[in-house]
């Protein structure tokens, strides 16, 4: 590998210390400001930093690119970029902010045959993992809430977010869910200030709830034969001992490695040439066109 960032912000910084302790040198960045840069990529050993993307892109000194650009702009340069070069691509998330703007994309990626991943890196967690060899060839019933800070979101992150969380953080969520248990989203319902997305699969009560402004953290149910499981916090699974009627702590992803998790064996997979299970703009138009029912 050696990839082009584009953007160097805190993301793209968590992505280069994961990068550095796999030996995976990153080509080139391209940045607005190289002098305030500098010194960090300095620390990374960037041969090539840009402040010019049609410049990064012409000179072409890598053989893949993440994109690390603000929320709001990446579904501004993203077919830019797409139309400039065949390597494949890498995206933080948002991809887009809209089901039309995402079907756009998608038909280009598409006609052109083009290569695009988003950086969903929960699908990498190694709860999410392990979950998965549990449910293969296994009846399961799957139950998630997940609660939305949308007044902190706003007021700590970017205000400009209001209508927009649903495609930047609870799209992420939704496709955590949908993704490990292999489900579809068939219906939606709304019941006071709770949003319901219902799921297909053999239980009938395969639900995703969301609540905006609700406490707590992401936490689901499920059932794989007669055994329970749980996640509190997409971070920690708990098996359910029988003889105790306890749940017990499998796993805590904040414990597994000392970098933000999921990015560690992403990068493994991508490093070793591996399947990417990563997911591609013809898997969110499935959600998202039920993402736009959501008024945050």
């Amino acid at each position: 590998m050696k990839p082009l960032f584009v953007g160097f912000g805190q993301q793209a910084f968590e992505y280069a210390k994961v990068f550095k302790f796999l030996d995976i040198e990153i080509t080139s960045v391209l940045v607005r400001d190289i002098k305030k840069k500098n010194k960090i990529l300095s620390k990374f050993k960037v041969k090539n930093i840009y402040n010019d993307l049609d410049l990064a892109l012409k000179e072409n000194k890598f053989n893949c690119i993440f994109i690390f650009l603000p929320w709001n702009k990446i579904e501004k340069k993203i077919l830019y970029i797409l139309k400039k070069t065949n390597k494949t691509i890498y995206s933080e998330k948002p991809i887009a902010l809209s089901t039309k703007k995402l079907t756009e994309i998608n038909q280009y990626v598409k006609r052109k045959n083009r290569k695009l991943f988003i950086l969903y890196n929960r699908r990498y967690y190694s709860t999410y993992s392990y979950i998965k060899k549990k449910i293969k060839n296994s009846d399961f019933e799957i139950t998630a809430h997940i609660p939305e800070k949308k007044s902190y979101v706003i007021k700590n992150i970017d205000k400009k977010l209001n209508g927009k969380i649903k495609f930047h953080l609870t799209s992420h969520w939704v496709d955590f869910f949908t993704s490990l248990f292999g489900l579809r989203i068939i219906n939606f319902t709304k019941k006071l200030k709770n949003f319901y997305f219902k799921l297909d699969g053999k239980s009938k009560n395969n639900i995703i709830s969301i609540k905006y402004d609700d406490e707590g953290f992401i936490k689901a149910n499920f059932n794989i034969k007669k055994q329970k499981y749980k996640f509190k916090t997409l971070e920690k699974v708990y098996k359910k001992d029988n003889s105790s009627n306890r749940f017990n702590l499998l796993m805590n992803e904040n414990k597994i490695n000392k970098f933000k998790p999921g990015i560690l064996n992403l990068a493994k997979a991508l490093k070793n040439k591996e399947k990417i299970i990563l997911p591609e703009t013809k898997d969110l138009i499935k959600i998202y066109k039920y993402l736009e029912k959501l008024p945050y």
